[in-house]
């Protein structure tokens, strides 16, 4: 009952609340690893597919790779054996250009879910990326289970700075645009440094994240609009007034 009512109930990305306003927190993010999915190896190029279809068709792959359904999908970097992988949270996604690791390949591992899941556009812009976040005690690659399906890949994700503001409803990568938008100017508007300097939403490197399953009730869900900033940015507190 506690998860139709927004409650989660697993583990979450780890990280330091730097600042905090009444509308949004800039939040530093330990690093961490990902396993991911993108669409321009899902689907063959010309080849017409919906954000929900993508959704549906990556996270099952991603969750057969921790052994949602059974055995994992992977194989395990010491006994050489499937890993059941924990769930975490939350799922992301993101229209911002990722660098991949080189795939790793070997026997089954079954992995604990970590929260949120992630969702991104590839690098080239040509689709979007889901992504599981492992769970910590994952601290490198090399540690994680080994997919054994070629369109699951895992990458080493390192500390950032990030400002977050967290809304709630059923959405998506493409839904949630306007209230990224709106946020993004909320932040250039504050004059807090952005990684790469965007100009517009479309270049700065964003992600909404997804804490709760399909059949939590929609006002209770919650997810988050991440956006990237300068790694040496400087954060004071907000000023009286300004919150």
């Amino acid at each position: 009952m506690g998860i139709v009512l927004g409650r989660v109930t697993v583990e979450t990305a780890q990280y330091e609340v730097l600042r905090q306003t009444k509308d949004y927190e800039i939040r530093k993010y330990a690093p961490c690893v990902v396993a991911e999915v993108q669409a321009s190896e899902l689907y063959e190029a010309g080849e017409r597919w919906s954000p929900s279809q993508f959704n549906t068709d990556a996270f099952r792959l991603l969750a057969r790779y921790i052994g949602v359904f059974g055995k994992p999908s992977n194989v395990a970097a010491v006994s050489g054996g499937s890993e059941s992988v924990a769930m975490t949270a939350p799922v992301t996604s993101t229209p911002e250009p990722m660098a991949m690791t080189a795939p790793v390949t070997s026997a089954p591992e079954q992995v604990a879910m970590t929260a949120p899941v992630q969702s991104a556009p590839t690098s080239a812009r040509q689709g979007e990326s889901l992504a599981f976040v492992l769970p910590r005690k994952y601290q490198k690659v090399e540690q994680a289970p080994r997919p054994t399906d070629d369109h699951v890949h895992l990458r080493q994700v390192p500390s950032r700075l990030i400002a977050t503001m967290v809304f709630s409803g059923s959405t998506d990568l493409q839904r949630c645009v306007p209230v990224a938008k709106r946020f993004f100017e909320r932040l250039a508007a504050e004059s807090l440094p952005m990684a790469g300097q965007p100009k517009a939403l479309d270049e700065a490197r964003w992600m909404l994240a997804r804490y709760n399953p399909p059949w939590t009730i929609p006002w209770m869900k919650r997810n988050e609009i991440l956006i990237e900033l300068d790694g040496d940015a400087e954060v004071a507190p907000p000023q009286p007034g300004t919150q």
